[in-house]
């Protein structure tokens, strides 16, 4: 894991606690609070806006019916499955989205999502490899992070096969920046981002107490480089339409009138020529 000084700064107005009727915590959340240097306090019956008065506080991270969810200012932050539920159902039905057709990856292959977010992605990427796969998922931004590894190892929102899925997922608190250079030549078959957009595309729920928190560091070219290196067949970039035009890609894939498209670099021969 890659600690990030920025971050813990920012951690310093932020707290985690229990349900009203609950002080004490699981120790995947301790472990969590461990991890970012968020202070656990107590809430003892009290409200949250109290609590944030009392303590001088930006959000609290609450855990609540196997739940992590961070509430900050008028908005809340809680982990789902998104839009995997739909697309395993598509993927049963033999039908292929283009982001499964970007992927690219069949039973037993590794995969690293630089941008994990949420964990939609990673999840299907790790219903597509099974249990013989590898999922690695980092993320910067300290809140999300907690908010997504707490989810995956303790949510039970979907089916069988989808909690299965979330606890195959290697969630890390790093940033790809980081973390690329360090990787060893073609160590994933797949390096995966899906950088922030600067607008949302939908009104969802979830995306919209996502934003305030997201990291908005532009992909480079020169991470791409490494991610090429670190791939063994292929670089995906999820992406909208008419931007990232620094980046050099292979071929894109995506609707006719789909605003997100995939742009796919591939591997040959272990180095892209």
């Amino acid at each position: 894991m890659l600690f990030l000084s920025e971050a813990l700064i920012l951690m310093i107005e932020w707290a985690m606690t229990g349900s009203k009727s609950k002080n004490s915590l699981s120790e995947m959340a301790i472990h969590l609070a461990t991890e970012l240097s968020v202070p656990i306090i107590n809430r003892n019956n009290q409200g949250l806006d109290k609590l944030k008065r009392h303590y001088h506080l930006q959000g609290i991270l609450v855990e609540e019916k196997r739940e992590l969810t961070a509430y900050y200012h008028n908005e809340r932050l809680v982990f789902h499955p998104g839009m995997t539920v739909p697309r395993v159902k598509l993927l049963a039905q033999q039908q292929r989205e283009s982001i499964v057709e970007a992927m690219a990856l069949s039973s037993g292959d590794t995969m690293l999502d630089c941008t994990m977010g949420l964990a939609n992605d990673a999840l299907l990427a790790s219903v597509l490899v099974g249990s013989n796969g590898q999922v690695d998922a980092l993320e910067k931004a300290p809140v999300i992070y907690a908010v997504t590894a707490y989810g995956l190892q303790c949510s039970l929102k979907g089916s069988v096969e989808i909690q299965q899925a979330m606890r195959r997922i290697h969630p890390f608190w790093g940033d790809y920046q980081q973390f690329l250079p360090q990787m060893k030549a073609n160590r994933y078959d797949l390096v995966y981002f899906d950088p922030m957009f600067d607008h949302a595309l939908t009104k969802s729920v979830g995306l919209k107490g996502l934003r305030p928190l997201a990291d908005y560091t532009s992909l480079s070219p020169e991470m791409v480089k490494e991610a090429v290196r670190v791939a063994k067949k292929r670089v995906v970039v999820k992406y909208r339409r008419g931007s990232q035009q620094t980046l050099d890609f292979d071929y894109t894939i995506g609707g006719k009138y789909s605003s997100v498209v995939f742009g796919i670099i591939e591997k040959k021969g272990g180095t892209h020529e």
